[in-house]
């Protein structure tokens, strides 16, 4: 694909919303969150000396947004391993586990929440087109 093909794509996504081009949006949405995942690996690999495991919220809150629920709790669990590889070796037997547990506590409680927040969005603006529709079929025609 030429640079202005994918700029004429980024310009749609990113104006007209995740519903005009269902399938391309998706597909260049999935593209950014797998993006936002790898970068966050790669700096927590490059940090040695502290987690940077709270920046893969980000793109867990983007893929909740765009994706079906189970495909972002899915992606909880990858970046959950991902820190766990490339992150450096902690605490070891029970505080390492109680620690893994809470961060994919969290990582699934963003998920969720941002996912329903975006439910609840699409659905106002399927109501919101309904509502116009219907007050359009009310309006008298003059002319």
């Amino acid at each position: 694909m030429t640079f202005s093909r994918w700029s004429n794509v980024l310009r749609r996504v990113t104006t007209a919303g995740p519903y005009v081009d269902e399938r391309q949006s998706t597909i260049v949405l999935t593209l950014v969150v797998l993006a936002g995942i790898g970068a966050v690996g790669y700096a927590d690999k490059s940090a040695a000396s502290l987690s940077l495991a709270p920046l893969y919220f980000l793109p867990l809150a983007l893929s909740a947004l765009v994706h079906p629920l189970r495909y972002s709790l899915a992606f909880s669990v990858l970046c959950l391993g991902l820190h766990n590889l490339l992150s450096p070796a902690g605490d070891t037997g029970v505080e390492r586990i109680a620690r893994e547990a809470a961060t994919l506590l969290g990582y699934f409680f963003v998920v969720v929440v941002v996912n329903q927040l975006g439910a609840q969005r699409k659905r106002l603006a399927e109501l919101t087109v309904r509502q116009r529709d219907e007050r359009l079929l009310r309006i008298p025609r003059t002319g």
